[in-house]
């Protein structure tokens, strides 16, 4: 019988008082994406989003927080486009894909990382 490697997945979502999902790896790959394409548009298209939906994941999120994530510019020679802010930054850093959930101190024990830091 063949072995299959098992791997351990800790998946964080962080949730409103009256159970309403507002944060987790869907709003922070959406972040990413916006922070990538500089469009939410854009960064819905490429998760295979509609883009009403990802508009009512933001809105829910911003709601829940009480802050503005993106900020939008509209039409223009280019046609406008959204980058995040600060807030969305702050929340967006410790869930990014590459950002460890722990790391290890020179005795080899494990510490959470920093907020600030990602690390």
């Amino acid at each position: 019988m063949a072995q299959n490697e098992l791997h351990l997945k800790v998946t964080l979502r962080i949730y409103s008082d009256d159970d309403q999902r507002c944060f987790g790896p869907g709003i922070a790959t959406l972040l990413q994406r916006v922070r990538e394409h500089h469009s939410l548009r854009a960064g819905a298209a490429s998760m295979e989003m509609a883009y009403s939906k990802a508009w009512r994941i933001i809105r829910t999120a911003e709601t829940v927080f009480g802050c503005k994530l993106l900020s939008s510019t509209i039409g223009g020679a280019h046609g406008g486009g959204a980058v995040l802010t600060p807030e969305a930054e702050r929340f967006w850093r410790p869930m990014r894909p590459t950002a460890p959930m722990w790391a290890p101190t020179p005795r080899g024990n494990s510490r959470m990382p920093s907020a600030s830091t990602g690390i």
